[in-house]
Order: C-alpha cells, then structure tokens, then sequence
C-alpha cells in the first residue's frame, strides 16, 4: 500500500503549481456494505449448532471515514482519497450453562483518485458534479470463535485473514463554497472489483459451501465533506 501512497503523493506534487484552487478535505458518511458471502457463513454456522443463537449485528450499515486533497482545473478537478471502512456481526447466546460467541470484525482501507466534472455554469456558490473514484483495498478480517459450558472452555479461537481488492465508485455531488471554507454531499454507489479471497498468514482460505469467500464492499454511500480551499 506504502508504494501506491508514494506514487499518488508524486503525482499531485507535480501537479500543485498549475492548479486554480487546492483542496484539503475530510469526508465522512454512511456505507451499505453487501457481504453476502460473509452473511451465509453466519447462517450456516447458526444453522448447524446444536443450540439456538440469537444474531445481534450482520453486516449493518456504518461509519467510513475519507481524508483528500482535490486540484481544480476549469470544470475538471481531481483528487486524492484514503478511505477507512468497517463492519462486522456477531452470534452469540449466554445463560447459566455456558456461553456461545462468533464474532467477525471486517475493515478496509482503500487509498485512490478521483475525477469529478462540473456541470454548473463557474462563478455559483452551489456547483453540482459528477465524480469518479478508483482505487486498490486492503481488507482485514478478524474471525473469534468462543465456546463455554458448564465453566469449562471448549472452544477459543482468533483467525485473521486479509484480502487485496480494487474498486470504482462513480456519483452525483452538490458542493457550496463561503470564501475559504467548503462543504459537499455525494451519493455514489461503491463497485468492487477483482478476485483477492481472504487468506491467512499460514495460507488457508475461508471456504462455504464450497465456494471461497472475499470481502463484498458493494453498496451505496452517502457521505458529508468539509474543505478548507487555498488560499487559505
């Protein structure tokens, strides 16, 4: 990831001079994540335990996170992002003969450009574009497996596995701009793409129903972004 970062950082620096404005940001707003692979897992494991486990999170809808830098050039700009993304499940049932947990922790970061195309004539406080983004994910996921009966412990297990992904998101912006100051709600919907599956440091794979599992970002996001606009 270090060496996309590099090439990325590189690219803008040449780039800083010849631009009419330069935007810092920071972007944060609502994912819907699929992970249907990840779903079924959890059903087949509720399915084939020998008690009943109550579902307290699958997969829900959350927080991501996304710093960038935006150069603007007549009605093209373009940018840097590094985004942060999480989610995760939980089964799990407790009473007075033991207690039962699987527990998933799923997050990505996902550095990348973006393009973004104005559409509203140049000199309105409010601008509508269109944007793209595309970059590369690095995924982690955290498997925890706990079993407790009759104060014994039967079963106790951490797994980590990690997976290596591309992505597309394209979407609509409306932006409103006061002096230095900036603000922006985009709606797009996230595309993953590629065929990274998890894998752990000692090369096994998660693998339902015969199938071998990777993470499934897709889903549309909604997001809010301050700027801070040069000159500053």
């Amino acid at each position: 990831m270090k060496y996309t970062l590099l090439i990325t950082l590189f690219f803008f620096l040449q780039n800083v001079s010849l631009s009419q404005d330069v935007k810092l940001g920071f972007q944060s707003g609502i994912g819907k994540y699929d992970m249907e692979g990840l779903k079924k897992l959890n059903s087949d494991v509720a399915f084939n335990l020998p008690f009943n486990v109550k579902t307290i999170d699958n997969y829900p809808n959350y927080f991501f996170y996304k710093p960038k830098v935006e150069l603007s050039y007549n009605v093209l700009s373009f940018g840097c992002i590094l985004a942060y993304y999480s989610t995760g499940s939980r089964l799990s049932v407790k009473d007075y003969s033991g207690e039962y947990l699987f527990d998933s922790k799923i997050k990505a970061w996902a550095p990348g450009i973006y393009l973004n195309l104005r559409l509203s004539p140049e000199g309105k406080s409010y601008l509508i574009s269109l944007y793209s983004e595309i970059g590369k994910m690095y995924t982690t996921l955290i498997l925890k497996e706990y079993f407790k009966f009759d104060n014994i412990e039967e079963i106790n297990t951490k797994e980590f596995f990690t997976s290596t992904n591309y992505f597309f998101e394209p979407g609509i912006k409306c932006s409103y701009r006061y002096k230095s100051l900036g603000v922006e709600l985009s709606v797009g919907n996230f595309i993953q793409f590629g065929s990274g599956i998890f894998e752990s440091t000692d090369g096994v794979f998660i693998i339902n129903s015969g199938k071998e599992l990777q993470p499934e970002w897709d889903g549309f996001r909604v997001g809010l972004t301050l700027f801070l606009i040069s000159p500053w």
